[in-house]
Parts: C-alpha cells; sequence; structure tokens
C-alpha cells in the first residue's frame, strides 16, 4: 500500500514538472507560460478576490512580486510550502552564498535539504502577505511553487468554472 501511494505521488509530480517542462520546450521560453488572461482581482462584499485562468496544459500559474522582484509561480496544492529555486531566490534579493541549507525536505526528485528564508513581501494583484516564510531548493526546479502554506494563509480557494479563485 505504501509503495503504490509513493509511486503514484511520484507519478503526480513527474507529470507536473513533465506538463511544465514541456511547455518550456513548446514555446521555447525560460519562464512558465502564465495564462494569457492572468490573474485578475475584485472585491465582491468583505472578500477580495483573485481569479486564475489555467495556463494551456491545465495548469495555475501566476507572477507575484516577491521583495518588489517578479517571480513566476506554479499554484501547487501537493507542495507544502512556498518554494523558491535558485534563480529566483537571487532575482528576489537573496545572497545564495550566505543561505543555510539545513532542513530536510521529501520533494517528488527525493529527499532534499532546503534553506529556510524570510520573503519580506509577496504581492499578487491586490492581495498583499508580509514576511512570508518560504524555502529556496538548490535542485534544479523550473518553476517556483506557491505551496499549501501560502494557500492556508488565504481565507480560501477554489476551482471554479476552470479557475482558481482565491480569496483573501
Amino acid at each position: 500500500m505504501l509503495n503504490r501511494v509513493f509511486v503514484m505521488a511520484l507519478m503526480l509530480g513527474l507529470g507536473a514538472w513533465g506538463a511544465t517542462h514541456w511547455a518550456f520546450e513548446r514555446n521555447g521560453l525560460q519562464t512558465p507560460v502564465v495564462a494569457a488572461t492572468g490573474a485578475t482581482s475584485e472585491t465582491s462584499g468583505m472578500a477580495n478576490s483573485i481569479q486564475i485562468a489555467p495556463s494551456f496544459n491545465g495548469h495555475f500559474f501566476v507572477t507575484a512580486a516577491v521583495n518588489g522582484r517578479p517571480i513566476d509561480f506554479l499554484v501547487d496544492s501537493g507542495a507544502s510550502d512556498i518554494v523558491l529555486s535558485r534563480n529566483d531566490a537571487e532575482r528576489a534579493g537573496f545572497n545564495l552564498q550566505s543561505l543555510r541549507y539545513s532542513e530536510p525536505v521529501a520533494t517528488a526528485n527525493g529527499r532534499v535539504m532546503v534553506a529556510p528564508v524570510e520573503l519580506r513581501d509577496l504581492r499578487i494583484g491586490q492581495l498583499r502577505f508580509d514576511f512570508v516564510a518560504a524555502k529556496v531548493n538548490p535542485a534544479p526546479m523550473n518553476v517556483s511553487l506557491l505551496g499549501m502554506s501560502f494557500l492556508n494563509s488565504l481565507r480560501g480557494w477554489e476551482v471554479r468554472n476552470g479557475r482558481l479563485q482565491l480569496y483573501w
């Protein structure tokens, strides 16, 4: 039973990686494909929300400002944390040589040691969080991840009519 769960998790992780990698190759891009309509913000009553259209491969990508710099993310409910690639961490102003890769984590590619960091701010449209815990993965990543630590900090989230809705 445990082997089946591991194999299924590995297949899902590799599938997401493959779809993202395919998108890069197909479009000749170094950054992920962001849905043409991007993220739109709206206020409905007391709740603020952002709507994110899926990319052509069905995944939800969003560009967020991290410490004032644009970073492309895959919204990934299968990831536990916000995880930055080395390139994105450097773009966000972190000195890669001073990071301490001290936390072990399990990924679809096996166990790695990640560096805990604190993002000064993270913004997606009108949504803003200050002093956000994140991790830097030293292993190659095609795209940074907005995982469950991000999604759980929201008032709510859902996929409705094929679009990801974030509420705060």
